[in-house]
């Protein structure tokens, strides 16, 4: 099983050479996570800009992505559409129903 990844206030997603860059304000070097180790990252903010090549890449790999609303709630998910995720789709679907 991989990891979950919960970004608050990222800037800037983008995929480097099978890393995932997540660039944050006032830093300027980014974070980089090996995107083969990611099952789902939770984006938690309005104002980060996701490459489409990062999606896509991580699509790939099996990595679900899921975006919040106002409340820090999810609000839309991004989910493979691998025969190998789907374990892992429906997981972070009845993870979503667990509430606060």
């Amino acid at each position: 099983m991989g990891k979950t990844l919960f970004l608050e206030n990222a800037r800037k997603l983008r995929y480097e050479a099978g890393w995932v860059a997540v660039h944050r304000d006032g830093d300027p070097r980014p974070v980089l996570l090996r995107a083969d180790e990611l099952d789902c990252i939770v984006v938690d903010g309005k104002a980060a800009f996701i490459s489409t090549y990062l999606l896509d890449e991580l699509a790939a790999r099996g990595c679900s992505v899921i975006f919040t609303d106002s409340r820090h709630m999810p609000a839309s998910i991004l989910m493979p559409l691998t025969a190998a995720t789907i374990d892992t789709n429906g997981r972070v679907l009845a993870q979503m129903s667990w509430g606060a």
